[in-house]
């Protein structure tokens, strides 16, 4: 009997699944690639940050709207056997614009330490983001993982186990950065902190994609988001919106501005995500926290 288990992201800080659609097809046999097979209808924006690695393969073409982050969106034309390496611990923006068919797997952080052991000589890897791969090689893995997938995995774990092998070792030899020893550490120095923070506070008002906060530290997004959630026990994205929250509590306590306005000086798109971010982050409607600062003054 196999375990049931779905590939996971996080909507406003709430695990859930990544796609809304149920999965077509049996569970993968293996507990750490899992496998998933969509059909996924055009519709709305949908906002997440996804934890794992996630590798997915297009069946058949269709088109998407992507932001990063609060930054601009981008049209992105998706080719049958397509492959696209998921942002990872970032915030992001996704509206599929015609009807999408794909297969995504997870790949684990352990199985793709022990191939970059093997391959690497002991460095650490990171992959790297990529909406569009192409590499015959990954295709033929995941191609033959879908029809692993459409037989019921009667060829048995051992066989899936070396298809994730052999994923990660593609992914490991030929679609990442190796990171010296050198930079891994715990966490971000205290000065980078300081940098970080006071960058953050003087763009409030404007996007603030991962990228450039990562610049600031000089490491690449993936390898900064680790170590930022080291250091502030926030991913980049939460502890934004902490900074422009608390920012707007501070011109709200003022009589300068309208409450829209202060979510525009602060950087929310629009009133509906200020308010729904600050009710989540505050416990009351911007409204209600200055109106509640006036009753105190």
């Amino acid at each position: 009997m196999f375990e049931t288990a779905r590939i996971m992201a996080l909507r406003e800080g709430i695990a859930t699944p990544l796609f809304d659609t149920q999965p077509i097809g049996q569970v993968s046999p293996s507990p750490t690639l899992l496998v998933e097979t969509h059909k996924l209808p055009p519709g709305d924006w949908q906002s997440h940050a996804i934890p794992q690695q996630v590798l997915t393969m297009f069946l058949r073409p269709g088109a998407m709207l992507h932001a990063q982050e609060n930054g601009p969106f981008r049209r992105i034309e998706l080719s049958t056997k397509s492959l696209a390496l998921s942002l990872r611990a970032c915030q992001e923006s996704i509206q599929w614009l015609a009807p999408a068919h794909c297969i995504s797997v997870t790949l684990d952080d352990a199985v793709m330490a022990q191939a970059a052991a093997s391959l690497l000589d002991g460095r650490s890897f990171e992959a790297r983001p990529a909406p569009g791969i192409r590499d015959p090689m990954l295709t033929m893995l995941m191609h033959t993982l879908q029809l692993e997938q459409a037989h019921g995995y009667s060829s048995g774990r051992l066989f899936t186990d070396g298809i994730e092998q052999a994923l990660c070792a593609r992914l490991i030899s030929q679609h990442g950065l190796r990171v010296p020893p050198a930079s891994r550490q715990a966490g971000l120095p205290a000065w980078q902190m300081r940098r970080i923070t006071d960058y953050i506070q003087a763009n409030l008002a404007q996007p603030i994609p991962l990228s450039d906060l990562a610049a600031c530290a000089n490491y690449s997004p993936a390898h900064f988001s680790r170590l930022f959630q080291a250091s502030f026990q926030a991913t980049p994205h939460q502890y934004v919106l902490q900074l422009r929250v608390a920012h707007a509590k501070l011109l709200l306590r003022q009589r300068q501005y309208a409450v829209i306005e202060i979510g525009l000086l602060c950087g929310f798109t629009n009133a509906q995500h200020f308010s729904r971010t600050f009710l989540r982050l505050a416990g009351v409607t911007p409204s209600a926290y200055r109106r509640g600062a006036q009753t105190k003054a």
